[in-house]
């Protein structure tokens, strides 16, 4: 547990925490590098048996579409979806994780990962803390999770550790690296240290780990099985019509949006009036703020062995889609107190 003065000097270290860009796109390319040589060899165990390998971690948006204006209503310079989520501004995101806040990443993943190295590096320690959420108690078992970790892998062994042979230690193995993470940043022009030492942090991660460093909790229902959807195609399914074979061109999340409006004194949800195409857009506006202040990440199970993935902001208003990001399955209001009885009004 830190101490007081941890905490200050922690702080102090955000406050005059200056963005290098230079040693970004380094760590970017190092990592990169390292995943396209050795990616296929490290893999992430998917439910129905088959495996995804580490090099889904350099995949980058895909923008074919003809009719992307249907896809995304925002198309102002500032709010626009593809202006939102991508690294444009890295320092953004570096600067976020450095005041114990997140957010969630965009493709292409691996420069999520080069920015919280860089986190690490700048805060002393994981940058990731699991905080708790007002009414979602079995958040306190996250932070459990980081112990759960292979400590002394296998070096005879090509596995990531999803085997589940190896043994498990403990003690909180991201906090052990620390003296690993700053020695690294501190022999950055040595090539061959970088790539080693990238090279043995991820062959040794297994699916939880990586679930980890994406700020994704476990809980007791939680899923290892699934990775994160990027955002900007979690939105489209979003987007997608209500009702296909009909008039109306209300999005299935336009359409979920409808009952929340009367539940919020604060107007977070906006109003409920106006054209389709209004309420359209007001819908993904929401979707984009959600997702922009992602406090609370997990993947799990709903009752009925329903799968999905649950994104709520820092004051506990959530999104929910299928865990595998292709259907939107509604809004949700921060957890209150019978909060049912209530009808949510909040």
């Amino acid at each position: 547990m830190s101490t007081d003065s941890n905490n200050n000097s922690n702080n102090n270290n955000n406050d005059t925490a200056v963005f290098n860009n230079k040693i970004y796109q380094d760590i970017c390319s190092c990592i990169k590098d390292v995943l396209e040589k050795n990616g296929d060899e490290w893999v992430f165990n998917k439910p129905d048996q088959t495996t995804v390998t580490f090099k889904h971690l350099l995949l980058d948006e895909t923008v074919i579409d003809d009719d992307l204006k249907l896809k995304f209503f925002d198309d102002s310079p500032t709010d626009a979806v593809f202006n939102l989520f991508n690294y444009d501004n890295p320092q953004y995101y570096f600067t976020r994780l450095n005041e114990n806040k997140f957010y969630y990443p965009p493709k292409p993943f691996y420069k999520h990962l080069s920015i919280l190295f860089m986190s690490w590096n700048q805060c002393k320690q994981f940058p990731i803390k699991f905080d708790s959420l007002d009414g979602l108690f079995e958040v306190d078992k996250s932070e459990q999770e980081k112990d759960n970790i292979i400590a002394q892998p296998d070096i005879n062994s090509n596995s990531n550790g999803n085997s589940g042979n190896n043994a498990i230690n403990p003690i909180t193995y991201f906090r052990n690296m620390n003296e690993q993470v700053f020695n690294f940043f501190a022999n950055l022009e040595n090539n061959e240290n970088k790539a080693l030492f990238f090279n043995e942090f991820f062959k040794n991660l297994n699916n939880r780990n990586l679930l980890t460093l994406f700020n994704v909790r476990k809980t007791k229902l939680s899923l290892d099985t699934y990775f994160l959807e990027c955002p900007i195609d979690l939105i489209k399914h979003a987007n997608q019509l209500h009702a296909p074979k009909s008039k109306s061109l209300l999005t299935v999340a336009s359409r979920a949006l409808c009952k929340h409006g009367i539940r919020s004194e604060n107007s977070f949800w906006g109003s409920d009036k106006g054209p389709e195409m209004v309420k359209n857009k007001r819908a993904e506006k929401v979707l984009v703020k959600v997702l922009s202040d992602s406090f609370w990440i997990n993947i799990h199970l709903l009752p009925h062995n329903i799968p999905i993935i649950e994104i709520r902001n820092s004051q506990g208003y959530g999104l929910r889609w299928s865990a595998t990001g292709d259907f939107f399955r509604g809004f949700l209001e921060p957890q209150m107190e019978d909060g049912h009885e209530k009808g949510w009004k909040h």
